[in-house]
């Protein structure tokens, strides 16, 4: 490609003094380069701009390919014109410089092999490897935002172990609290004056009590609780058929149609709980034969 500009003056004529070719004597400029093409999808001029290490336009160059119509040069111009003008600033006026290009000779395939092959992260400019470095840091920041934010929501309560206890999961709660009590009061269970009394529980099994060997029944999934009662705060679970010794109790809370019975369990692998006998609908734990 040759380009052909308006005409300058020109150096005198001097013997010539260049030697042979070295990549010495040649100068990389930071650059854009668009290809500006018709409605029809053919290229009809290239715009190059040139800028400085912020990334500021200091000149730009319009490139018309040949045999051009003139309003096909006359639009080529506009369109190169608004990319400069929508794409960059500049404080100073930037020179749009017009050539009109053609091919000078035949197409040699060059090939390139320097040594000094630059990496992926090397070609990008410096703006845009901040950008990535911010936007990584952002992401670090509002993942730890999220786990801070959901361990404060989950409470010391769902740090559940194997040593403590809430209600019956299965489709039916383990207790709610007497009537007269506030939730997160100890309801009595009837052995001095002037605590509440309780009925007999109707799903309660009967054969409980302390010493022996109990498990959930077959369906059900049990939470146990630090103390006897309902909203206690969970810490801890046990399974369907998962056995257990009782250690302390009764406790008794009064549910929506039943009296609740409270066990004080030993679980086989550690620790204690509170779990709940029954529930309004029916029994939870049964004595194992």
């Amino acid at each position: 490609m040759r380009s052909s500009a308006p005409e300058s003056p020109q150096r005198a004529a001097t013997p010539s003094t260049l030697g042979p070719p070295s990549v010495d004597h040649a100068q990389p400029i930071q650059a854009d380069y668009y290809n500006i093409i018709d409605e029809e999808g053919w290229p009809v001029a290239a715009l190059v701009v040139l800028t400085d290490h912020q990334r500021e336009p200091v000149r730009a160059e319009l490139h018309l390919y040949e045999e051009l119509s003139d309003d096909t040069r006359a639009w080529a111009f506009r369109h190169g014109r608004a990319i400069l003008e929508a794409r960059y600033y500049s404080v100073e006026p930037v020179p749009l410089k017009v050539f009109e290009s053609f091919l000078g000779g035949e197409t040699v395939q060059v090939r390139a092999t320097g040594a000094n092959r630059l990496r992926a992260g090397d070609q990008q400019p410096w703006f845009q490897r901040w950008q990535i470095a911010a936007a990584a840091a952002v992401l670090v920041l509002l993942v730890a935002l999220v786990w801070a934010l959901a361990s404060f929501l989950r409470g010391p309560g769902d740090a559940a172990s194997p040593s403590a206890a809430p209600a019956a999961q299965g489709g039916q709660p383990a207790g709610e609290v007497a009537p007269g009590t506030t939730e997160g009061e100890q309801p009595g269970t009837g052995a001095d004056p002037g605590e509440v009394t309780f009925p007999p529980s109707q799903h309660a099994d009967p054969a409980l009590g302390i010493g022996k060997r109990i498990r959930v029944r077959p369906g059900l999934r049990l939470s146990l609780v630090a103390e006897p009662g309902p909203d206690k705060g969970v810490v801890g679970y046990m399974q369907d058929q998962q056995e257990a010794t009782i250690t302390d109790g009764p406790a008794f809370t009064q549910g929506t149609r039943d009296t609740i019975v409270w066990w004080r369990v030993r679980l086989d692998e550690g620790g204690e709980a509170w779990a709940p006998a029954n529930t309004s609908d029916g029994p939870v734990l049964e004595a194992v034969d």
